[in-house]
């Protein structure tokens, strides 16, 4: 017997597999700027270079951070930024948790949240540091940048 599939039912089968398609992409996106993240706090907590910071950052990138009263414009004046808050203090871990990532315009901007836990050293003293983090990413060129980025301590 051959199977002789109805309108409709083609139909619901190419709806069917266009919506598996997309959540697969989708979850595929979201472990890839997950992937991206982890590699770019890897880079932060170890003090990386410059250079080894400014690519994973959009050339138009703004921070805001509860040190400074306004908002930090550019990679320079960012990376500056960010190295001063932890200089001289070594940080013992890093724990990124509870991520959300939204995805929008066709794969090509996204938002991510989370919550971290870190341990640092304050002349010669351990110090426990709780926060949440808000970033914003941008796809050019097929490599995901960070544009934006907002964090502060748990309440």
């Amino acid at each position: 017997m051959k199977f002789n599939p109805s309108f409709k039912e083609k139909v619901l089968y190419l709806i069917y597999i266009n919506k598996n398609m997309n959540e697969t992409e989708d979850s595929k996106t979201k472990n890839e700027i997950k992937q991206i993240l982890k590699s770019f706090d890897e880079v932060y907590a170890r003090e990386g270079s410059n250079d080894e910071l400014s690519n994973f950052l959009h050339k138009n990138i703004f921070i805001i951070t509860p040190d400074e009263a306004k908002r930090v414009n550019g990679k320079i004046e960012c990376i500056s930024t960010w190295k001063k808050r932890y200089s001289g203090k070594k940080i013992y871990s890093w724990n990124a948790y509870d991520h959300e990532i939204h995805v929008y315009g066709n794969g090509e901007f996204a938002v991510m949240s989370y919550y971290f836990d870190m341990i640092y050293d304050v002349k010669g003293k351990k110090t426990n540091y709780k926060g949440r983090d808000m970033i914003v990413l941008v796809k050019e060129n097929e490599k995901w940048l960070i544009v934006a980025d907002q964090f502060s301590p748990s309440p």
